[in-house]
């Protein structure tokens, strides 16, 4: 519509580096968001729970992220609290187009630090229930 656009842009830095500049450069963006799942090397949080990695938010805890290349499963390795192979490049290229008010980066937890990538139906149905939580920012 013409107050969303929803891009999925995939897994890991190179499609997030590749895709944002051309959305940024050819639509009006006041705000964006980045959704997407995290492994987590504390197995006290619990499976789909959602976090701010940027903003201090009501409601919604803010953590650590790391971003790598290919997924960790050695928690020493890993100085935060959460994983993903995309956070650092969508903030880095977002704040060449936006305010840092304006970014927004949340992850759900979909594993303990597994090289295992999370099936599809997973991922749909964490994220679809962490949307009631996050769109009050939209």
């Amino acid at each position: 519509n013409e107050t969303y656009i929803l891009v999925v842009g995939g897994i890991g830095r190179n499609q997030t580096e590749a895709i944002l500049p051309f959305i940024y450069e050819n639509f009006e963006i006041n705000k964006t968001i980045n959704i997407g799942i995290a492994g987590s090397k504390d197995k006290s949080i619990k499976l789909g729970s959602l976090f701010c990695v940027n903003h201090v938010l009501n409601g919604i805890p803010r953590t650590t992220i790391t971003t790598v290349d290919a997924p960790l499963d050695d928690s020493s390795l890993l100085e935060t609290t959460l994983v993903d192979m995309e956070a650092d490049s969508f903030l880095r290229v977002s704040k060449k187009y936006l305010s840092q008010k304006d970014i927004y980066v949340f992850k759900v937890v979909s594993d303990y630090l597994s090289k295992n990538i999370p099936d599809k139906s997973f991922v749909y149905n964490s994220i679809k229930k962490s949307i009631a939580k996050w769109e009050i920012v939209i």
